[in-house]
């Protein structure tokens, strides 16, 4: 295709547009219409002096750096896959524990197979998540080959744990999990923080919600796989009940006063 055929045919448009511009000024016309008219052409001779730059700038880039260029005015950036993808998308919050596993400032410990990190949002005074090096997504991922790795990501977080404070803990895995890459929770059962908000917080960590590490194992081991949990969701609506002595209650302010004497860290 003629580079230069649109840029010729914008011009002619330009100089119509000057013409009835000047054609406009000489008529005996309001200073309503004059203003008008002349306005929409200036507008129109903006918009093609624009369109010639933008034709000449392109003619004069390679092809891949046009393509570039184009793909920047719509806000797209390849994915390296032929499929365009948003800019917004690409580091997901979801996807955060990838970059931890890499980053050494995070890590509490870190071995050939796995590195140990704080909760960024802990919901007990003691908050760990255990990491593999190897990239598994999520649970349904694993099969008996991950029985070992499984069992040190529980025995590290049980070595690290051991000389904390608060001597209660319990270790195991999210059946619906919001973060990608598998993870292990190391959580005190004191529950004590203010990042322990809501029903879902709660309820995430003290019904069946939460897999525990040896059941899961358990359960490689008799099946090859991990069962399905998706029906696990609704557990997160259920009512707000104490960990300790089971007493329903009302709402998470009340339920964080009750903790506080009910739970006996002995």
């Amino acid at each position: 295709m003629d580079r230069e055929s649109p840029c010729r045919s914008q011009i002619y448009s330009c100089k119509s547009a000057v013409h009835c511009l000047k054609w406009y000024s000489k008529k005996t016309l309001s200073n309503t219409h004059k203003i008008t008219h002349s306005l929409a052409l200036l507008l129109q001779i903006t918009a093609v002096t624009t369109a010639i730059s933008r034709i000449r700038l392109l003619g004069a880039i390679s092809a891949n750096s046009r393509r570039n260029f184009l793909m920047s005015k719509h806000k797209i950036v390849d994915s390296g896959k032929g499929e365009p993808q948003s800019k917004k998308t690409a580091g997901h919050w979801s996807q955060g524990l990838y970059a931890a596993v890499s980053d050494e400032s995070l890590h509490v410990y870190s071995d050939d197979d796995l590195v140990i990190i704080k909760d960024k949002y802990p919901k007990a005074k003691y908050h760990y998540l255990v990491l593999p090096k190897v990239k598994i997504a999520n649970l349904k991922a694993l099969d008996k080959s991950h029985i070992p790795l499984l069992t040190k990501m529980y025995d590290r977080a049980a070595d690290l744990t051991k000389d904390c404070s608060v001597k209660k803990f319990r270790y195991g895995y999210h059946a619906i999990p919001s973060m990608g890459l598998l993870h292990l929770h190391a959580i005190s059962q004191d529950f004590n923080s203010p990042s322990l908000k809501t029903k879902k917080h709660w309820n995430s960590f003290t019904t069946d919600y939460f897999v525990d590490s040896h059941k899961l194992i358990e359960m490689l081991k008799s099946h090859g796989k991990v069962n399905d949990m998706s029906h696990h969701s609704k557990l997160l609506s259920e009512d707000l009940r104490c960990h300790v002595c089971k007493t329903t209650i009302k709402n998470m302010p009340t339920l964080k006063t009750h903790i506080q004497t009910c739970f006996k860290d002995s």
